[in-house]
């Protein structure tokens, strides 16, 4: 359960995740959803968290295995990722097989024990059934993000069917990905086309901030708070979580009226690019809210609206 929403701006890019996981009849918000491939490649995955966790520290060890003049661009990468990824779910599958019907893959794909006996069609039904389970089971989505050719590129990748670069500027992934692409798609159908390849980081970032909010706010498995990674031709910024909850409250408001664009958009490229004072940051926040009191009553979770609209 998750949504994972990620965004090129033309040169620079940025994704969102929410971090709630769940096993069995719990939740927890401790789900780090966001990571780092060879210090230049953001990394995001939806499905079974041991899973992709897996598959993510596979592609390090394959990466660090390589020859250090082997090409690192973001596609060298996505298909190393693309490999481990497909490879994993092979081993995953015959695992769960081989635990719940005594049967290899091998054997069941040949239709023939390894003694030469043929598998009864009872026991061949059980293993396909079984294989299909397991198929539900390893449903993983990715997506990585990172600049290739002086452009944030954003390739998507699944265990069902393999993977590609994405034709369009944004991606989302996840239990929360129906709701936040309505907001995503909504984002960029207002925008002129010239715009759609260039769009302002700071805008984008909003987008994106307000999409995976509008995702938590309904979606089942989807919650707790935000990570938010930007990337330029700079680096890497990983956002620390005060930030990212200042971040979260900031659109929150923007999104309830409180605020107004111009400033929503400067609040979050100070606490996103530019490595702002949390603290100053927050104080104008409230400051530009038109009430304090009731901006501070809305973020505590009471049903309380703007003092004005702006």
């Amino acid at each position: 359960m998750t949504a994972i929403n990620m965004m090129s701006f033309g040169t620079s890019g940025a994704a969102v995740a929410d971090e709630q996981a769940s096993s069995g009849g719990r939740k927890y918000n401790v789900s780090e959803k966001l990571h780092i491939l060879d210090d230049g490649v953001i990394y995001g995955g939806s499905g079974n968290a041991g899973f992709i966790l897996e598959v993510y520290e596979g592609i390090k060890r394959n990466l660090r295995s390589q020859d250090e003049n082997s090409p690192r661009e973001l596609h060298n990468i996505y298909e190393t990722t693309i490999n481990e990824l497909l490879n994993h779910k092979t081993n995953k599958k015959s695992e769960y097989l081989y635990a719940n019907t005594g049967l290899t893959l091998e054997e069941v794909q040949s239709g023939t024990l390894r003694s030469g006996q043929k598998i009864d069609e009872a026991a061949k039904s059980n293993a396909i059934a079984c294989i299909g389970t397991s198929d539900n089971l390893l449903d993983t989505s990715i997506l990585l993000g990172g600049i290739e050719d002086g452009r944030f590129n954003i390739y998507c990748l699944e265990t069902r069917f393999g993977g590609s670069m994405s034709p369009i500027p944004y991606q989302s992934i996840g239990s929360g990905s129906d709701e936040s692409n309505k907001s995503l798609s909504n984002f960029f159908s207002e925008l002129p086309r010239e715009r759609r390849s260039s769009i302002c980081p700071k805008e984008g970032l909003l987008s994106l901030i307000e999409a995976t909010n509008a995702a938590s706010k309904i979606n089942h498995g989807v919650g707790g708070t935000l990570s938010i990674t930007y990337m330029d031709k700079s680096g890497i910024i990983t956002l620390s979580e005060d930030r990212c909850v200042l971040a979260a409250e900031v659109v929150k408001a923007y999104s309830a009226g409180f605020l107004s664009k111009d400033f929503t958009h400067e609040a979050v490229g100070r606490l996103v690019i530019e490595n702002g004072d949390v603290m100053d940051i927050s104080d104008k926040m409230f400051e530009n809210s038109g009430s304090e009191k009731k901006l501070n009553m809305f973020l505590r979770g009471y049903k309380i609206g703007p003092t004005k609209t702006n």
